[in-house]
């Protein structure tokens, strides 16, 4: 009887000290994703856009929290591109619809000037604010968008085969590609690591 007294109080001692353990470990995950230490549902967000036909396309609700101050997690792939993890998705997508907006809507009062078969829209500061070109051989448009010499929107097309393309800092957090499917924070994706070939070439 006292060794089977023994033997219950060792199972109950390992069974209270697992429920401390995962306790332990699920309150450091609460804690982690409260502060954004490491990013959760990093995923590509699978939504189909309703009008795909848009230069600039309206989306789906994200599933990211507002970091929004916590933008500074940046990790070289092994193309040497430097990835920045977005948290406030939506936000940042709202901030560069209204610059792209703007320059549409302003576009015929920008000089021109080409130069090695691009087109360059420039303001009246002397700032670039739109490159238009051909991409070799492949029957795609590109156009880069500027604001203060940074690239924060690239729309690259081959008559209604669309891809849009939402930067920040140097870094392609959202891509709505040819399907319409939106890839939000997805740096390895191979097809997209191509596309930063072209767009930042």
């Amino acid at each position: 009887m006292s060794s089977n007294y023994s033997r219950n109080n060792k199972i109950l001692k390992l069974s209270i000290g697992i429920m401390i353990s995962l306790i332990i470990i699920a309150l450091t995950c609460v804690i982690c994703k409260m502060y954004g230490i490491f990013p959760f549902n990093k995923s590509n967000t699978t939504s189909k856009l309703s009008a795909p036909g848009n230069a600039v396309e309206s989306s789906a609700e994200s599933d990211f929290p507002d970091y929004s101050n916590n933008n500074d997690s940046q990790t070289p792939d092994n193309e040497g591109y430097s990835h920045e993890y977005v948290y406030d998705v939506e936000s940042e997508v709202k901030n560069i619809r209204e610059l792209y907006y703007y320059t549409q809507d302003h576009l015929t009062e920008y000089s021109t000037q080409e130069l090695n078969g691009c087109i360059f829209y420039i303001d009246g500061n002397s700032e670039i604010v739109r490159k238009d070109y051909d991409i070799s051989d492949t029957g795609y448009h590109a156009q880069l968008y500027y604001d203060n010499d940074n690239l924060y929107f690239a729309f690259i097309f081959n008559g209604t085969i669309e891809n849009r393309f939402y930067i920040y800092n140097d870094s392609i957090f959202r891509w709505i590609d040819e399907d319409g499917i939106i890839h939000d924070n997805d740096y390895d994706n191979a097809m997209l690591q191509e596309w930063y070939k072209v767009i930042f070439k």
